[in-house]
């Protein structure tokens, strides 16, 4: 499921980095408390075009994401505590 060569993962990796910023960005307004409109799922937002295999890859990207959020908010919530 990897991509095969380095240009490829670079590009996977630069995509990945770019949904990351947009991630920190909607939680850093979640974390100051501004009303914000919940932002729909990107799947949701796209054509529904994408196949089977596709779907499943976005499903577990979009899961593991999800880890990482969690365990950012979590350090987050860690550092505010020790008042860091």
């Amino acid at each position: 499921d990897q991509a095969k060569t380095p240009a490829e993962r670079n590009k996977l990796m630069a995509e990945n980095m770019a949904m990351m910023k947009v991630h920190m960005a909607d939680m850093s307004a979640m974390m100051n408390e501004k009303p914000m409109a919940m932002t729909m799922p990107m799947a949701m937002t796209m054509p529904m075009t994408m196949d089977a295999a596709h779907m499943e890859k976005m499903g577990k990207h979009m899961a593991m994401m999800h880890q990482m959020m969690e365990s950012l908010m979590l350090q987050q919530q860690m550092m505010m505590k020790s008042g860091k």
